[in-house]
């Protein structure tokens, strides 16, 4: 009997504690890994290591600000971590062997590559009416390919200076990587909270089809967040390859999926219309806590995965629990 009260004890506290978080206690669940993994190592709580998670978290931070306003909008786009890898690979294969390409020319050319595959993304979803989950599968292994395609599977190093800056420089105290994120974030909050634009990328993801007789060019507001999220993406994959040294075309094989953890943890349902980038930068922070906390415990690279794992699934399930509850009024 006292094992059936304490089991129905267990049940309620994790009922409880999803309830939570499924009401935007996102936060609270944050505190409670910062306070726990602070508590089992000396090492993890400290103005340097937070600034570590920062660094750590900035290539995957940077793209799911874009990857926010596609899910938002209703769709998705997996083939962002494939992107970052094919950049990097695009720059040291193709710009750095070609000495005459000054440094930023090759970074221009780098986001009109990934703005280019952004492109190739929306017009699979828009034009050829492709469901957004396979249309961006589909790309992925496509631009995965591309990059070992080019760079002949082989990782090659890059000493550029101003490509090197992209990953390891520093803005006063504070790392490039995290300025760029913290730039990404204030200028899609600021588009999302003070323009129309940010307004209609909610309409389409409540209703698209309201939204097109509304007047709302859905198609064309549709592409430009792939446009965006893949100009995003080329940013991430250039500070991917500053902070390794090298271009390497297994890069980022994790980071699409990380990417829409980090977003569906903050708030936004993949049924489209609902998301904000506050809680999207704590999604965000909730897997680089988790990332440096497994590391710095030395916990198993197999678990670490198989807790990445549980996460995805709690993230989904938060998108089911919010969206059962808005049906319930």
């Amino acid at each position: 009997m006292a094992k059936q009260r304490e089991g129905s004890a267990v049940k309620k506290g994790v009922a409880l504690a999803v309830d939570l978080i499924a009401r935007g206690g996102l936060l609270f669940f944050l505190i409670l890994i910062v306070i726990f993994f602070t508590l089992r190592s000396p090492y993890f709580f400290g103005v340097q290591n937070f600034l570590n998670i920062l660094k750590s978290v900035s290539v995957i931070g940077i793209t799911a600000a874009g990857i926010m306003l596609i899910i938002i909008s209703g769709g998705i786009d997996l083939s962002t971590g494939a992107q970052m890898a094919f950049i990097g690979c695009f720059i040291a294969e193709i710009l750095l062997e070609n000495q005459s390409i000054p440094w930023w020319l090759g970074m221009i050319l780098s986001c009109l590559v990934g703005m280019a595959v952004g492109c190739v993304n929306g017009l699979l979803v828009t034009k050829a009416g492709f469901v957004p989950f396979i249309a961006t599968l589909s790309t992925m292994n496509i631009i995965r390919g591309s990059a070992y395609i080019i760079s002949n599977a082989q990782s090659v190093y890059v000493s550029e200076v101003h490509f090197s800056w992209m990953g390891t420089g520093k803005i006063g105290a504070i790392p490039v990587p995290v300025v760029l994120f913290l730039l990404a974030f204030v200028v899609t909050w600021a588009v999302l909270k003070f323009t129309v634009f940010g307004r209609y990328v909610y309409s389409i993801g409540g209703n698209p089809e309201a939204s097109r007789l509304a007047g709302i060019s859905v198609q064309n507001i549709t592409l430009s967040l792939y446009v965006i999220t893949g100009f995003l993406a080329s940013i991430s994959g250039m500070v991917l390859l500053g902070m390794s040294g090298s271009s390497v075309p297994s890069a980022g094989e994790t980071y699409g999926t990380d990417i829409v953890t980090a977003v569906l943890l903050g708030g936004a349902s993949l049924k489209g219309g609902k998301g904000n980038i506050v809680s999207t930068f704590i999604g965000v922070l909730t897997i680089g806590v988790m990332n440096n906390g497994m590391i710095l415990l030395n916990i198993p690279q197999f678990w670490q995965i198989f807790a990445k794992g549980i996460l995805m699934l709690l993230a989904v399930a938060l998108d089911r629990i919010r969206e059962v509850r808005s049906m319930k009024g």
